[in-house]
């Protein structure tokens, strides 16, 4: 199995103890063997740069957590928040990532707009 540590947004959030991406990153040059999963929601909400982490982590980033989203709110549907969608892509294509991209919205109607987004996206 593989363990993947999780990035959680900072700022009001319920979990106190769980670490945001700024947190994370300085565990990257230490703990090489480490992997992680990249919620690409939680750093929008935070504030924090995904474009940044993923191109400077990329290989140790084995899932990737997909939802948009705003300082107020992550889990949304693709197209509503503030996530460089267009630029994400091209930038995991640049990488070759091979990880998972993890569609994480909430809701059937979320989902199923976010899934057309990225299908309409990567054709």
């Amino acid at each position: 199995p593989i363990l993947a540590i999780e990035n959680m947004p900072r700022k009001d959030s319920w979990q106190k103890s769980a670490f945001c991406l700024t947190d994370l990153e300085t565990f990257w040059p230490n703990f090489t063997a480490t992997n992680f999963t990249l919620d690409i929601g939680h750093c929008l909400k935070s504030g924090e740069d995904y474009l940044k982490a993923i191109a400077d982590h990329h290989p140790h980033i084995r899932n990737i957590h997909l939802h948009d989203g705003t300082k107020d709110q992550d889990h949304q549907a693709l197209g509503t928040g503030i996530l460089q969608l267009n630029s994400l892509l091209k930038l995991l294509d640049k990488l070759s990532y091979t990880g998972f991209l993890t569609l994480e919205t909430i809701g059937h109607e979320n989902t199923y707009s976010s899934w057309q987004t990225l299908s309409r996206l990567t054709q």
